[in-house]
């Protein structure tokens, strides 16, 4: 009997068997393995199993895309996009960022100007906050969410949140507001509660999910969430090289601690992947691992593990959705074992190597102490040392496995390591070629191919919500910029007209 609760549990069960007892794997959409065996012979068990995590989602391209792969990864979030035939899965309203949602600014603010943040003396009519002790405003905001959820009312969670900006509103009210409750995280909290309340008289059963984000995400002193209330605590501005519970990450750690004493509604919004430049390697491989078992042990019940939506497999994103979806299911099971076992099954016989280049990424950002963020505009901290010892590697894994498909795999990872290496200086690209393990390349020639592969490959998201662009000057979206040139033309330039190339300094120009 492979049973489970309704709706997706039988399946889960069912997939449990095949993975766990019959040895069945799925590496991604296109790769899986399924063992020949003539006779099945069934264990004698008796297996129960319950989820810390009620909400699990990895947000990576792979596996949105395809919705049988996110069923067989047990992932049921917004948005996997899981048919009801599959269980279906998760809706919250509005997702996040809901307070221009609700209270849009094109409606409201000609009339209400007073319902929007004031700053420097002025209401901010751009995409700022509410004026949270605006009594009118909480009114019509009640009866906005209200109408949202008798819409959907199956959903069973929505999202009252703040916009994605600091932009909160510093009136002498909410000012007075905040310095009387605690900080501005009570003052969100007074607001939430109060649409909390609303909403529970009307749908008993439903959940409210607010964002503990930028200004709010250290705990209320005064006010606690209402039972209905779940806190979606951020880990934006953590180092994502060192554990988010050690020293390094002090203040997150002293955060999460703190709402756990107030409330057992907590979910999780981590960030595995580097906006900036998605497609190159972000060496969090391991820690982001070990975070889950930590937020599992502080009592979350729901994990959005935040990484890169746009593009399918840049920067090990099927290692990385593979292994996070595991751990969101089971975070006893062992990381590291995981991250072997993965790269045996989806690399063949290249598999050592490949966790070899892993292993050099995670040593430059340790030897050079670097401050791991989620927006960081290329490696700087990788040097010619360890781009030389990663090529070399890829050539061992290229020359281990035989199979073109996995060929193919090995060379989108490298495809990662060179973009990373021309966005680097060019006195470190110039080691690196010395050393013979890359060749000196045609930059315009070589980002024409990357653009057409990326493009016809679905790998082409440069940053977060930015595409890939090709121009003359650059195929990597770098716009032309009036900078001034070195009096030394660089060797790529040598030879063409003036007006033909343009030099961008790392200082000045933005990705």
């Amino acid at each position: 009997v492979l049973a489970g609760d309704r709706p997706r549990g039988t399946l889960y069960a069912v997939y449990t068997y095949l993975e766990d007892y019959a040895g069945c794997r799925w590496w991604a959409p296109d790769a899986e393995y399924i063992p020949k065996k003539p006779t099945l012979k069934l264990a004698n068990m008796n297996y129960v199993y319950k989820p810390p995590f009620f909400y699990r989602e990895t947000f990576y391209g792979s596996v949105r895309a395809s919705n049988p792969f996110a069923v067989k990864l047990k992932c049921n979030g917004h948005f996997e996009r899981i048919p009801e035939e599959l269980g279906g899965h998760l809706s919250i309203i509005g997702w996040c960022h809901t307070f221009d949602q609700i209270m849009p600014r094109s409606k409201y603010f000609a009339s209400h100007p007073e319902w929007y943040s004031l700053r420097d003396g002025s209401r901010y009519s751009s995409y700022g906050q509410l004026c949270l002790t605006n009594r009118e405003m909480r009114e019509e905001f009640i009866k906005n969410a209200l109408e949202r959820i008798r819409k959907n009312p199956s959903a069973g969670v929505i999202s009252i949140s703040q916009n994605d900006n600091r932009l909160y509103c510093q009136c002498p009210e909410c000012t007075a507001a905040a310095n009387k409750l605690g900080n501005q995280t009570d003052l969100m909290l007074d607001f939430v509660n109060e649409v909390a309340r609303a909403v529970k008289k009307e749908f008993p059963k439903f959940k409210i999910v607010t964002l503990a984000y930028t200004y709010t995400t250290d705990p209320p002193v005064t006010v606690k969430p209402d039972e209905n209330v779940i806190i979606s605590l951020c880990t934006v501005s953590c180092n994502f090289a060192q554990p988010l519970n050690s020293d390094a990450n002090s203040k997150f750690h002293s955060q999460i601690n703190g709402w756990n004493k107030i409330t057992n509604q907590l979910f999780i919004w981590d960030y595995t992947t580097n906006f900036t430049t998605l497609q190159i390697p972000h060496p969090n491989y391991y820690m982001m691992l070990n975070n889950i078992k930590f937020f599992s042990k502080s009592g979350a019940i729901g994990i959005f593990s935040q990484g890169d939506i746009g593009n399918r497999e840049t920067d090990f994103q099927m290692l990385r959705a593979w292994v996070v979806s595991k751990l969101q299911w089971n975070p006893n099971l062992d990381a590291n074992k995981l991250v072997d076992e993965y790269l045996r099954g989806y690399y063949g016989a290249a598999g050592p190597y490949m966790k070899q280049i892993l292993d050099t990424y995670i040593g430059a950002a340790n030897r050079e102490n670097v401050y791991l963020g989620c927006y960081m505009a290329g490696n700087p901290y990788f040097k010619a040392a360890d781009y030389i010892k990663a090529f070399g590697l890829f050539d061992k894994a290229h020359a281990a496995e035989t199979d073109p498909s996995i060929r193919e795999r090995i060379k989108t990872q490298r495809r990662s390591l060179e973009l990373s290496l021309y966005l680097n200086s060019s006195a470190v690209e110039d080691q690196v070629v010395a050393s013979g393990l890359i060749a000196h390349v045609d930059i315009d020639k070589w980002s024409r191919d990357y653009y057409d592969w990326a493009t016809s490959t679905h790998n082409d998201y440069f940053k977060e919500g930015g595409k890939l662009t090709f121009s003359k000057f650059m195929s990597l979206g770098l716009a032309s910029m009036n900078t001034p040139k070195s009096e030394k033309t660089p060797r790529a330039c040598a030879g063409l007209a003036d007006d033909d190339w343009v030099e961008l300094q790392e200082d000045i120009a933005t990705l």
